[in-house]
């Protein structure tokens, strides 16, 4: 019940932070919007900046689970890279507005001391990381791609790779039916590489 309940209050938070940004939500509006009452609302969250951390918990959970559930190790590496690209930008197309509030407006009270908050960073960037890993050394023992090529770069470039397209599609006009293009585009230099053949 506790859980439904602290769930339920970063549900409706989220919405809220998305509509008003971080800076102008305030905890009465949250426990308004969440038909508690504030003491209700500190009982669960102590304040603003934890209550928005575990928003951003919530979305990379979500966005993990989605990538995990659709994921087929049976299938190639191309068709499970696409699974994963795919559905990180059509997460950050539909979180597009927290995700820049977390980029801008949060920066004064995520510090490096936050030692909870960058423990949780690491933590899904390692679940990633894990993940695709595994999937490329099935990738490499089945042959579909080359034995000379080092895993670790392979998923460093990956990361890069994703982490910068990600940047466009924040601030630049993309919309949920782009994002197959995109990724298809995206893969195909990835697995195909520029050099002319």
């Amino acid at each position: 019940m506790k859980e439904a309940i602290k769930n339920y209050i970063i549900g409706k938070a989220q919405e809220i932070f998305s509509k008003k940004g971080f800076s102008n939500t305030t905890m009465d509006e949250i426990a308004e919007v969440s038909d508690i009452s504030k003491p209700t609302l500190y009982k669960y969250f102590p304040g603003k900046e934890v209550l928005f951390k575990q928003v951003l918990k919530s979305i990379n959970n979500e966005v993990d689970n989605a990538i995990l559930s659709s994921m087929d190790y049976d299938k190639s590496v191309f068709y499970n890279l696409r699974i994963i690209t795919s559905k990180m930008l059509q997460f950050l197309i539909k979180h597009k507005t927290i995700m820049k509030i977390a980029l801008f407006e949060t920066r004064f009270f995520m510090k490096k001391e936050d030692k909870e908050h960058l423990k949780n960073m690491f933590e899904n960037r390692n679940k990633r990381k894990k993940v695709l890993l595994q999937m490329l050394e099935r990738a490499k023992e089945k042959g579909e791609i080359r034995e000379d090529v080092s895993l670790d770069i392979i998923i460093l470039l990956y990361f890069g790779l994703t982490k910068e397209i990600g940047f466009e599609i924040l601030f630049l006009d993309y919309k949920p039916e782009d994002i197959e293009e995109l990724t298809d585009k995206i893969l195909n230099i990835f697995m195909n590489g520029i050099k002319r053949r």
